[in-house]
């Protein structure tokens, strides 16, 4: 089953969506706001790469830029933890899917925390 589906499905909303890359991505600092207006993972991963091979070739740093919050998908909806049912036996297929999803969310959360300290204090 699908988060967001079954008895303990969140109805919040996802704050913000497929975030237009509208920041230049001549510099560093640009290119890492650039990063976090993108609301796909996969898409954040893509550019995180060809961001820092470009780094590596020689690119800019450029001028600290403060982005307000990170993109998300508009699914699946996010909730709060303690909103989602606890689940202790990771023996469990279902305790096994939890902790991979966790684990999910805190790279995700560690992908967005590494670029917003290069876009506000480079």
């Amino acid at each position: 089953m699908a988060q967001g589906q079954g008895a303990w499905a969140c109805r919040r909303g996802a704050e913000g969506g497929e975030g237009a890359l509208t920041v230049s991505t001549d510099t560093l600092t640009s290119g890492a706001a650039a990063i976090l207006a993108t609301a796909e993972p996969a898409r954040k991963v893509a550019l995180s790469r060809e961001l820092a091979a470009r780094w590596r070739a020689g690119m800019v740093i450029g001028d600290a830029i403060a982005m307000p919050r990170p993109a998300r998908p508009e699914r699946p909806r996010l909730c709060p933890p303690r909103d989602m049912p606890r689940r202790r036996n990771f023996g469990a297929p279902a305790g096994r899917i939890a902790l991979l999803h966790a684990l999910a969310h805190i790279e995700l959360n560690a992908i967005d925390l590494a670029w917003d300290i290069l876009a506000r204090f480079a």
